[in-house]
């Protein structure tokens, strides 16, 4: 049976592996090391944050964390030695983490289907895709570490082979979701970079009609003797030449294929 302690209980927890192996390794974050013949001692921080503290032997298993969750599934882990029941605990914290990735995924594809069904792109797709990227990196750097430290284990024990694995599998896993995920949101940049391209291409195109009419108006805005400021049709040839000017841009705006 696992003996489970909490965080204040730290300095009974340490009795049972005070070696100079972990005095080495003791201010590390993260790590495995072996402590005896067939002695392991394990940090690490579990996908909720929570730091957990495993010291495994053939005679016994304890757990130390302040995750209520951890440590309700390692009270009722019962092993043939104390070796697998660390193996049983690191099999059991795990148990439905590939669901989890599935669920993760269907997310990605979801949101994808919702943001392209989008008539217009909008930065808001943008912060929805980047709030479930965090997600999927922070479960990364937990099964990135996990995969390190059970690779360490099973150099060390093939005993935790399978649990080594387990992990490296998962571990692809989350590399696939995050590789979906970023092609999601690349994918939905480009729709959103393609609008702003349009807006600003239909305001080239407004310009470029208008800017004739614009030389003209500052032409005849001058303060110059013309002699067509008194011509009797003065004022309706600049009407029908502004006409005639803004039709010709649009022509070639169509023929050029602008719009």
């Amino acid at each position: 049976m696992i003996k489970v302690f909490n965080a204040k209980e730290k300095n009974e927890f340490a009795d049972l592996a005070d070696t100079p192996e972990v005095r080495e390794v003791r201010d590390s974050r993260d790590y495995a090391v072996r402590v005896g013949k067939k002695a392991y001692l394990i940090t690490f921080h579990y996908i909720n944050r929570r730091r957990v503290t495993l010291y495994a032997d053939m005679d016994q298993c304890c757990v130390m964390t302040d995750s209520l969750n951890l440590r309700q599934a390692a009270a009722n882990i019962s092993g043939r030695n104390g070796i697998h029941e660390a193996n049983l605990f690191l099999q059991r914290i795990s148990k439905n983490d590939m669901y989890d990735l599935q669920n993760l995924e269907r997310d990605v594809q979801s949101l994808e289907d919702r943001l392209f069904a989008e008539k217009t792109p909008s930065r808001g797709g943008i912060d929805e895709i980047r709030k479930l990227r965090r997600e999927i990196l922070r479960r990364k750097r937990y099964y990135e570490l996990m995969e390190f430290i059970t690779d360490e284990l099973a150099e060390m024990d093939n005993d935790f082979n399978f649990v080594s694995k387990k992990f490296d599998r998962l571990y692809k896993v989350i590399l696939r979701t995050q590789e979906f995920a970023e092609e999601v949101r690349e994918a939905y940049q480009s729709q959103v970079d393609i609008q702003q391209n349009n807006t600003m291409k239909f305001l080239t195109i407004i310009t470029t009609i208008f800017m004739p009419l614009q030389l003209i108006t500052g032409w005849y805005g001058m303060n110059l003797k013309m002699p067509e400021v008194h011509w009797q049709y003065g004022y309706l040839f600049v009407i029908g030449l502004s006409i005639t000017i803004s039709s010709v841009m649009i022509w070639i705006c169509k023929k050029m294929k602008w719009f």
